[in-house]
């Protein structure tokens, strides 16, 4: 059974998902934008639910693209 590393930056600007072999070794990174709201000078805000699904796709799109089975 191969074994992975998953990494999550929820970043200012962009949602990344990477995964890594146990060397370290990236071996799929996706990315995922979103609209960030100013409500005020020096405040920003996402959407929770976004954030959450954005977060869901990258992480589905990672394990496909790495070629990782459910099982």
């Amino acid at each position: 059974m191969n074994q992975y590393l998953m990494g999550i930056d929820n970043g200012g600007s962009e949602i990344k998902c990477a995964i890594l072999g146990l060397d370290g070794k990236a071996s799929v990174v996706v990315g995922r934008r979103l609209p960030i709201s100013v409500s005020a000078p020096g405040y920003t805000e996402r959407d929770t639910l976004q954030v959450w699904e954005a977060n869901a796709d990258a992480i589905r799109e990672a394990i496909e693209k790495a070629g990782i089975s459910e099982s």
